[in-house]
């Protein structure tokens, strides 16, 4: 997932004990920026069902849950056992 400098500055260790909102027009990256700012979070051991997660549409909702699907399935080959569980668990 290829984020560009403002992107990396959202997802940034020391930016992400803030809540964000991501406003902008369509096609500039906010899916990808909450999908890697999520993933970091699972990637950490946290637990998405700790987190809300709000978008403008239910294509925009579905879009974004399937692409945090996407990314934790095909990091499952490439983590330990308890990592590939615990990414299991929030997929389900």
């Amino acid at each position: 997932m290829g984020l560009n400098k403002q992107q990396l500055s959202i997802n940034d260790v020391k930016n992400r004990d803030h809540n964000i909102i991501v406003p902008a027009s369509a096609g500039t990256g906010k899916t990808t920026t909450l999908t890697a700012r999520i993933i970091n979070y699972i990637k950490e051991g946290k637990d998405i069902d700790n987190y809300l997660i709000v978008s403008f549409t239910e294509a925009a909702a579905s879009e974004l849950k399937e692409r945090i699907t996407k990314e934790l399935k095909d990091n499952l080959s490439k983590v330990d056992a308890n990592k590939a569980t615990h990414y299991q668990n929030q997929i389900a």
